[in-house]
């Protein structure tokens, strides 16, 4: 087939990636593909190209797991900068756990099927991650790396909101074509929400009365 790439890694087939994959968004950070070990790679590989087809930057982080965790420690900083990290780990998938109390980002724990004796085929790496005590790790099923990306994706383009006020910005209401803009307040409050209807008033939120023109 014309434009339709196969990578053997990964087991993906590509239809149309140089002209359908989208294009990174501005400021939208990188999504991390951290796995515990190199039988994990197909898995994350799905992940971390399913990402780039969809136009996000990836950084791969591979062969960290808790065996040796000095690694993990070593790639800490390129981790922990990430918008999304995606966990990819097999055996008794302890990784997500340990990279979800290192950093602030989401965590996509992805268990895979490989290991041996009572891992049972990924099974008791989901049951692992699934009572994972670290806060901000959602689980994706066995051996499901495209969900994984899906799900970063998701959390990227709906959270990636740029601020777009433009001076001047008036305090009265512009009508039903409005938003009210995404901001900072001082002193620090929630962020606006944004609205699409007409007069609503950020005041109640700390960020007085602001709207896009």
């Amino acid at each position: 087939l014309p434009d339709t790439h196969y990578d053997a890694v990964s087991s993906l087939l590509v239809h149309g990636a140089d002209t359908e994959a989208e294009q990174p968004a501005p400021d939208e950070g990188y999504v991390a593909v951290v796995t515990a070990g190199t039988g994990d790679q197909a898995v994350a590989e799905e992940a971390a190209q399913t990402c780039e087809f969809y136009g996000l930057a990836v950084r791969r982080v591979y062969d960290v797991g808790v065996a040796g965790i000095h690694r993990l420690l070593a790639s800490r900083q390129e981790v922990g900068d990430a918008a999304v990290v995606i966990c990819v780990a097999g055996m008794e998938g302890a990784l997500p756990s340990v990279v979800g109390g290192l950093v602030a980002a989401p965590v996509v724990a992805v268990p895979t099927s490989v290991g041996y004796g009572a891992s049972f085929e990924g099974l008791a790496a989901l049951l692992a991650m699934l009572n994972s005590c670290a806060s901000g790790v959602a689980v994706v099923n066995i051996d499901t790396g495209f969900g994984a990306a899906v799900f970063a994706r998701s959390i990227l383009r709906h959270t990636a909101t740029p601020n777009r006020c433009h001076s001047p910005i008036s305090t009265a209401s512009p009508g039903p074509a409005a938003t009210c803009c995404w901001e900072r307040c001082s002193p620090p409050a929630p962020r606006a929400m944004r609205w699409t209807m007409p007069s609503p008033s950020c005041a109640s939120l700390g960020c007085g009365s602001r709207w896009c023109q």
